[in-house]
């Protein structure tokens, strides 16, 4: 049973995170909306994590993409990675 949870979790954290990338075409579509470099946004999705001081700029950069990403969201994501 503990292997399964362990399965499940780690599903989780690249689905919960990937929820999250799935708002954007690309790492560099994501990159440029933020005014990051590439090679950060893609070290954070090779990671499955974004630094919480983005949280407000990434809601502001889905919604201007027609998309919706709450702090909730965020927040959740941010969960199942440390759960």
């Amino acid at each position: 049973m503990h292997l399964a949870l362990t399965f499940f979790n780690a599903l989780c954290i690249i689905l919960c995170m990937e929820y999250i990338f799935d708002k954007w075409p690309s790492a560099a579509a994501l990159a440029s909306d933020l005014g990051k470099k590439y090679q950060t946004v893609a070290a954070w999705k090779q990671r499955g994590s974004i630094p919480a001081k983005y949280d407000l700029l990434l809601i502001e950069a889905a919604g201007n993409r027609g998309e919706t990403l709450t702090l909730e969201d965020l927040a959740r994501a941010r969960q199942q990675v440390r759960a």
